[in-house]
């Protein structure tokens, strides 16, 4: 069974639950990491490592509840997305980095005619 926590972030005026992710899910996150950001750069940019897509995804807050967040509650409900989600992030972390291949050089056709 999927593992969910209540978050009352900042105030706790606010609350709704963080939510485990499925293989499932974890496979279609790491299909759009590229295409991921895309239409909320602002919160990329506060936050660097996450965005609201990522936070939409990992809990059952509303785009209209995400919009009232601070800066640091998004963090704050990041930091339980992450404790929620340790297996999946443990994966992140032992993903190694893509290299781009190197592109072939031409053939050399010898020494240059001058």
């Amino acid at each position: 069974m999927r593992a969910l926590r209540q978050v009352r972030p900042g105030d706790g005026e606010t609350e709704f639950a963080v939510r485990e992710l499925t293989v499932a899910e974890i496979r279609q996150w790491l299909k759009g990491t590229a295409a991921r950001n895309s239409d909320d750069a602002l919160l990329g940019v506060l936050c660097g490592d996450f965005s609201a897509d990522d936070l939409l995804l990992l809990t059952t807050a509303t785009q209209e509840q995400i919009e009232l967040l601070t800066p640091s509650e998004c963090r704050e409900v990041w930091n339980v997305c992450r404790e929620v989600n340790s297996d999946f992030f443990a994966l992140l972390d032992r993903l190694p980095a893509m290299p781009i291949p190197a592109q072939p050089s031409p053939p050399s056709s010898g020494p240059a005619a001058a």
